[in-house]
């Protein structure tokens, strides 16, 4: 067992004992194989999800943002312990008629301070792990030891993301990179991330770590972020069955030939919800320049080669 699956483990007893979770779902590019180097930032992702029960939640969808929600208590009762702590009081227009919604920052605050919990009561992650606040998310580095005056050398990071799951949705507390959030802390987005995760088989993995590497090395390719060339690929997933390692050279152009096309009409679909256009965002004069630049690269295959070997 890992020291990461050991941690976990002990995570996971504790927050399901104090009702903050039912399990952790682990996910990120190390555990999903898809880190380049040591230097790859995003390296574990855990989903602490609560499962909510539509009698008692209900989303409402944000029609002027697709994929995102918020999640209304029903009742006007008295909500359980387990909720009362994440609740927002929110009024119609200032009167004394409203609703309570799940709050992004108070089930942030309530996370974060039973994992400090957790580990500060843990012989074996006392002095190894350091929580910190990261927007909707917390970042959790972990450590061979702690010295008297220093951390030392950090492992590796571990971003734990609340998560709510209602009947076969589930709702994350990151909206995705580039999104404008209304300053409400009450809107939380639907992940596909682990469903995404299932669909990824070795081939079409070891495509997107090799644009991966070009987003990292290529200048060009930094207008693109790492969401939009995994929805790329999930597409041409989706379009070609055979990523068998004879075909990945082919897969690849394939790719770039689907970003070529997307990038002249300006509209990358959201693999799961294709009211979102992942290049809604995208300055006009870059995608004509990106869509060219697709175009000479699958025409030049040792210009590509060239960027690869670096």
């Amino acid at each position: 067992m890992s020291i990461n699956t050991k941690f976990m483990a002990e995570i996971e007893q504790y927050l399901k004992h104090r009702g903050i979770c039912d399990h952790i779902e682990t996910t990120g590019s190390t555990y999903d194989g898809l880190n380049i180097d040591e230097d790859d930032n995003i390296q574990l992702e855990v989903y602490v999800i609560q499962t909510v029960s539509g009698s008692d939640i209900v989303a409402e969808k944000r029609t002027e943002m697709p994929g995102y929600a918020w999640l209304r208590f029903r009742h006007r009762r008295e909500s359980s312990p387990i909720f009362d702590r994440a609740l927002k009081y929110r009024s119609i227009l200032g009167t004394l008629f409203g609703s309570k919604y799940l709050d992004v920052t108070k089930t942030v605050d309530v996370l974060y301070e039973e994992l400090q919990k957790c580990i500060s009561n843990s012989k074996q992650m006392s002095r190894k792990v350091k929580l910190n606040r990261n927007g909707p998310v917390i970042q959790m580095d972990v450590y061979p030891d702690s010295w008297l005056l220093s951390w030392g050398f950090r492992l590796y990071t571990v971003n734990v993301v609340p998560a709510y799951r209602l009947s076969e949705e589930l709702y994350e507390s990151r909206p995705i990179k580039g999104d404008e959030m209304p300053d409400d802390s009450m809107t939380w987005r639907r992940s596909f991330a682990l469903q995404e995760r299932e669909m990824l088989c070795e081939g079409s993995k070891m495509v997107i770590r090799v644009l991966k590497v070009l987003n990292k090395r290529e200048p060009d390719f930094n207008n693109f972020t790492s969401y939009q060339l995994k929805t790329a690929v999930l597409h041409e997933n989706e379009a070609n069955k055979d990523w068998s390692e004879f075909v990945l050279g082919r897969r690849l152009v394939d790719v770039l030939a689907r970003l070529e096309k997307c990038l002249a009409v300006r509209y990358l679909h959201h693999f799961f919800t294709p009211d979102i256009n992942l290049l809604s965002k995208m300055p006009s004069q870059t995608t004509d320049y990106l869509r060219d630049r697709m175009q000479r690269l699958q025409a030049n295959e040792s210009e590509l080669r060239e960027l690869l070997q670096r």
